[in-house]
């Protein structure tokens, strides 16, 4: 996000890429940890909105983790691909692993 994104008070969503692929975990031998790549998107405003996702090099497949705007899906049932969009209900917050 930019600046202008930070200050915009109309904006009423945020995205944060949580990587698993840099971590400074090590295991009992000494090599590096992985664990999986989230994609956490929020929707504060009163609005519904569609939020992109974003492009390929974070990753070319997410599965829904959960959503609060169906929490009866089961978690990977649905997928999207990067740079797709991702419809959001208002106020609600959905996870997504990157596949």
């Amino acid at each position: 996000m930019t600046r202008r994104d930070w200050e915009n008070r109309e904006l009423g969503w945020l995205g944060v890429f949580l990587s698993g692929d840099h971590t400074d975990m090590v295991d009992a031998h000494g090599q590096p940890v992985y664990g999986d790549s989230f994609l956490v998107v929020i929707n504060v405003s009163p609005e519904d909105v569609t939020f992109q996702l974003p492009a390929a090099r974070l990753g070319t497949r997410w599965t829904v983790e959960l959503t609060s705007a169906d929490p009866g899906l089961p978690a990977g049932e649905r997928e999207l691909r990067a740079r797709g969009e991702l419809f959001m209900t208002s106020r609600s917050l959905t996870v997504l692993r990157r596949a």
